[in-house]
């Protein structure tokens, strides 16, 4: 799963990481001045997110001033196919250079892994405080400091698999992660007629780190629903209900990822009589709850696509009659079985 192999990836990297700090120097107590150049796709982790990682697992650097020597990191992700490679190339004033390659199929998981690798090369205690959790590596033979580029690449998978230290597998993981967006849906069979509305919705995701993803979803849903009968006499029907979504597992990457979800709904359902002579309102409850399965797309890191389809069971089943010159015709008796599908989409904050 997703939250498998990102463990598997950050792990590598710690005790390859660790090998590089032969490059520079131990850390003192002053934080040491260098230089981070960072480039990646616009899906990815910005500069300000890998340095914000950085950060989190080390404090002992400042940006070095335009004419201080200081070692230089260049950091640099791109999209292979459906993966993303990572290069991680140090720079030591003397002239000394390393390279470190890292891919995976999740972007986020490049850019975590350099940036542990990066902190790793300025502070050896680096991993007491990371933010990421990491229980087991897999890491091929640590790259020698040399006088020109050292190009070894991390394989996708590699024989010799151990355990970091204890205060890697304690590293506390990022927050959840939110969103909001917007949905247009229809509804078919529930409603008398083919509905259509919208849903404003708001969601917790669960950090890249987890291993199940789950989510929950907070939604306003509305919808409409116009029908006809036989003797010219019409009627308007209209949701607006309270939606609550659990989803348990995220199948998939951070990119394209299914989401099987639970959904119930509460409110009211509003119904109208029209094109009569004395034309009647009335209100009553509405509930109902089914599955609902979710396709969503990282177009980037913030902007989000997604379509769905569901089921809805009511669970509250009233009957709507027009009366028209005296004689009740039945307009709407809500059935046992209806769905909805839609298409929309959101804008993660973090």
């Amino acid at each position: 799963m997703p939250g498998w192999r990102k463990s598997e990836t950050i792990g590598r990297v710690a005790l390859v990481g660790t090998a590089i700090l032969g490059l520079g120097r131990v850390a003192a107590a002053e934080p040491e001045s260098v230089r981070i150049d960072y480039v990646a796709p616009a899906s990815c982790p910005d500069a300000t997110a890998f340095l914000r990682s950085l950060r989190e697992r080390t404090t002992r650097f400042r940006e070095a001033a335009p004419d201080e020597q200081a070692r230089r990191f260049l950091v640099r992700v791109r999209a292979v196919g459906s993966s993303f490679s990572g290069r991680l190339e140090i720079r030591s004033p003397d002239g000394r250079t390393a390279v470190r390659n890292v891919d995976a199929t999740i972007c986020d998981e490049v850019s975590d892994a350099l940036a542990l690798i990066t902190a790793l090369t300025i502070d050896p205690n680096a991993l007491t405080g990371g933010p990421k959790r990491a229980s087991q590596s897999q890491a091929e033979p640590p790259p020698e400091p040399a006088a020109g580029p050292d190009r070894q690449r991390s394989p996708a998978s590699a024989a010799a698999v151990a355990p970091l230290p204890p205060s890697a597998a304690t590293e506390a993981s990022r927050p959840w992660r939110w969103s909001a967006g917007l949905l247009g849906h229809t509804t078919f069979l529930v409603s008398p007629t083919l509905g259509y509305g919208g849903d404003i919705f708001v969601e917790a995701e669960a950090p890249v780190s987890s291993r199940l993803g789950p989510a929950v979803r907070m939604a306003v849903f509305l919808n409409q629903s116009d029908v006809e009968l036989p003797t010219g006499a019409a009627a308007r029907f209209q949701w607006a209900l309270v939606e609550v979504e659990g989803c348990p597992v995220r199948l998939g990457g951070m990119r394209l990822a299914l989401h099987p979800c639970l959904a119930f709904r509460l409110g009211i359902l509003h119904g109208e009589g029209r094109r009569i002579s004395q034309p009647k309102q009335t209100v009553s409850l509405w509930s109902d709850a089914g599955p609902v399965l979710r396709l969503r797309l990282a177009v980037t890191a913030r902007l989000l696509l997604e379509a769905q389809g569901g089921f809805m069971l009511p669970l509250h089943r009233p009957t709507f009659d027009i009366v028209d010159m005296g004689s009740p015709t039945t307009a709407y008796s809500v059935p046992r079985l209806g769905g909805s599908a839609g298409i929309g989409v959101a804008y993660r904050f973090r």
